[in-house]
């Protein structure tokens, strides 16, 4: 599995910016659209970097550990949960294995991590054993068919980048992966079907260009969140 460590610094960065801002809200919303996260549930955040998700699970009320590979970015988390006084298990892993015994989650997540894996059948296999019976797995990923996965695609050929090595899906791709691995009920939420334009002016804009996505361009939605479930 990749090791985002050199990122960590200034990982967050992103969500800080308008566009970044935008995008986390609506990847947020469809995540928790089909995660529907209850009071008191155990929600394991797999490969949680800087807590973007685990804090946000907390605050909705759910038990969390987060789990990552590089220190640097739970250190980062740890700081962060700190601040707001949220209390989140934060532990070192490597996504492939997480330590813990089967039939342990309510609630399994995990965003932009598959595209990294050498072998995401068997990762997802994996989370599914650490869910409970009738328990939920939400993973969030890059749409291979939108402009964002094209333009990290380039971008990658002419300047080394996280992305060079990874490896982007379809819905029907993912939606077999997680059939694969036995999950049921598999639903899921596409958003972000405007470009990747960074400029302030074009907010209004792209904010149309998403409801006119949302209606006529189903497919090519940048972010895809697909939950699955394991037999009761």
């Amino acid at each position: 599995m990749k090791n985002f460590s050199s990122l960590a610094s200034s990982y967050d960065d992103w969500y800080q910016t308008p566009l970044g801002k935008l995008c986390d809200k609506l990847e947020k919303d469809a995540v928790f659209s089909l995660a529907d996260v209850k009071e008191g549930e155990l929600v394991l955040d797999i490969s949680c970097g800087t807590g973007n998700y685990s804090l946000e699970l907390k605050r909705r009320g759910a038990r969390v550990i987060g789990l990552d590979i590089s220190s640097e970015m739970l250190s980062i988390a740890k700081k962060k949960a700190e601040r707001e006084g949220l209390k989140i298990d934060f532990i070192r892993a490597d996504a492939a294995k997480p330590p813990f015994k089967n039939n342990s989650f309510d609630l399994i997540t995990s965003i932009l991590i598959l595209e990294f894996s050498d072998k995401p059948d068997k990762m997802i296999e994996g989370w599914k054993n650490l869910l409970k019976p009738g328990g939920r797995m939400v993973v969030g990923f890059l749409n291979r068919y939108s402009l964002w996965a094209l333009k990290r695609g380039l971008k990658a050929i002419f300047k080394e980048s996280i992305w060079r090595r990874a490896r982007f899906y379809s819905a029907n791709e993912m939606q077999k992966l997680l059939a694969d691995a036995g999950l049921k009920s598999i639903e899921l939420r596409e958003v972000i079907y405007f470009p990747p334009l960074e400029n302030r002016l074009f907010l209004n804009v792209l904010k149309l260009i998403e409801k006119f996505g949302k209606r006529f361009l189903s497919g090519l939605g940048a972010f895809i969140a697909i939950k699955g479930e394991k037999s009761p």
